[in-house]
C-alpha cells in the first residue's frame, strides 16, 4: 500500500488480520490520544479519504479502531463524512413489530469493479441458517423459478465460508467498512446486551 503521511490516522493491526494477499481488514487507528475524538476522526476521513478508499479496494475491508464513535448519531456523522448515498434495500416493517428486508430478486453473481472480476454475490450463508431452522420449502429463498436450493450445495458454500473467513472481536467505537461487492460479511452468535449500528450506502 502507498504510504500514508502522518495524520489523524496511522494503520494498525488486530491479531485476526490474514492476507489474501493484502491484510483483511486493513486496520486504522488514532495517531495519539488526542485524535480519538469523534471531530478528529471526521476530520481524518476527510483529509485521508484515498488513503481509506485505496485499502478498501485492496483488502475489501477497513476498520477503524480506536475512536469515540458511540451513538448512532456518531455512526450517521462518520457515513456522511465518507459521502455515503443511500442504497437500494428496501425495509417495511410489520403489524407485529417484526421488520422484512427486501433485497430481491437478484442474479447470484455480479462484476466487482475493485476487484476487476465476476464475484459471487448473494446471501448464501444466511440462507443455510434458515434451512437448518425452517420446516421444508418454507425459509423464503428458492431461485429466480421458485426451484429449492439445493441442501448439499448450499452446506459446500457453507463449510468453504468457514474455512476462508477472518473473524474478530469487536471493541467500543469500531466503525468497519466493508466493500459489499468484494467481501461476504456475517456474524457469529452473540448474547445480549449487544449494540450494532449498520448501513448500507451506494457509491
Amino acid at each position: 500500500m502507498r504510504g500514508i503521511p502522518v495524520g489523524v490516522l496511522v494503520e494498525g493491526h488486530t491479531p485476526e488480520q490474514r492476507s489474501h494477499p493484502f491484510r483483511i481488514p486493513h486496520v486504522f487507528v488514532p495517531f495519539d490520544s488526542s485524535c480519538a475524538a469523534l471531530l478528529m476522526l471526521l476530520e481524518g476521513i476527510q483529509s485521508q479519504k484515498a488513503d481509506i478508499e485505496h485499502a478498501l479496494h485492496q483488502s475489501g475491508a477497513v476498520l477503524l479502531r480506536g475512536f469515540e464513535v458511540l451513538t448512532a448519531s456518531d455512526f450517521n456523522d462518520v457515513l456522511e463524512a465518507f459521502g455515503a448515498k443511500e442504497g437500494n434495500s428496501r425495509i417495511e416493517w410489520n403489524q407485529n413489530g417484526t421488520a422484512s428486508l427486501f433485497m430481491g430478486p437478484k442474479i447470484g453473481t455480479k462484476f466487482c469493479k475493485s476487484k476487476g472480476r465476476k464475484v459471487w454475490f448473494n446471501s448464501i450463508g444466511s440462507t443455510y441458517e434458515l434451512m437448518l431452522i425452517s420446516p421444508p420449502g418454507e425459509h423464503g429463498i428458492s431461485f429466480g423459478d421458485g426451484t429449492p436450493l439445493n441442501e448439499k450445495f448450499l452446506a459446500a458454500c457453507k463449510r468453504i465460508m468457514e474455512e476462508e473467513k477472518v473473524a474478530f472481536k469487536w471493541r467500543k467505537g469500531d466503525v468497519l467498512i466493508i466493500d459489499n461487492d468484494a467481501v461476504l460479511h456475517a456474524r457469529e452468535p452473540s448474547r445480549p446486551p449487544r449494540k450494532i449500528l449498520a448501513a448500507l450506502a451506494a457509491n
